[in-house]
């Protein structure tokens, strides 16, 4: 069998017109701050849960979870997981 050498890789494809849109503002089409997986994960990760607890006796222990903004909600959408 004849193997062909190649002398160099072929060029790679030109982005297209919505992935260069994207490169060039950093937004996506919904108006999103394009981020990094690193960044990303570093935003995931600051959501919190915060446990109260009222001096009152009138009211007992209840949970408060932040609101994540826009960015993280759609993350949180696209990975098919549940806002903790």
């Amino acid at each position: 069998m004849t193997r062909i050498r190649r002398s160099r890789s072929p060029p790679p494809p030109a982005p297209s017109d919505g992935a260069a849109l994207k490169a060039a503002t950093k937004r996506t089409v919904s108006e999103l701050s394009v981020l990094g997986f690193q960044d990303l994960m570093a935003h995931l990760a600051t959501l919190s849960r915060m446990r109260m607890k009222p001096k009152s006796e009138t009211f007992g222990e209840f949970e408060m979870t932040s609101t994540p903004p826009p960015p993280r909600a759609e993350a949180f959408r696209l990975l098919s997981l549940r806002i903790p």
